[in-house]
């Protein structure tokens, strides 16, 4: 006699342990493009737990410190989760938290 076997539904993809920081940068929407920025990375205009990063596949993992220089603006965030995919502004700022704001709260 077969046996039968059961059925089950495929488990849900587990959010990745490490990321491209281009592709955090796109995916959390810091920019608009994958090639902005990896241009951002590749010009030294991104530091990771304060540390310098050239190179655009450089691994991130949740818990390190970005500072990225933009276009008019500095951020200091924390890497909180990871995402396979550009989503909604919702999604993008689900994926990390920001430090430069406690920083000018206490400040003011």
């Amino acid at each position: 006699m077969a046996r039968q076997r059961e059925r089950t539904d495929p488990p849900e993809p587990a959010s990745p342990a490490r990321q491209r920081i281009d592709l955090f940068i796109w995916h959390a929407r810091f920019l608009r493009s994958r090639s902005a920025a990896a241009d951002l990375v590749r010009k030294g205009h991104v530091r990771v737990n304060a540390l310098r990063v050239t190179q655009p596949g450089h691994s991130l993992k949740t818990g390190d410190v970005l500072t990225l220089a933009l276009p008019g603006r500095t951020w200091i965030v924390r890497v909180e989760a990871f995402s396979e995919r550009r989503g909604p502004a919702e999604a993008g700022l689900a994926l990390y938290t920001r430090l430069d704001a406690a920083m000018d709260a206490t400040s003011a």
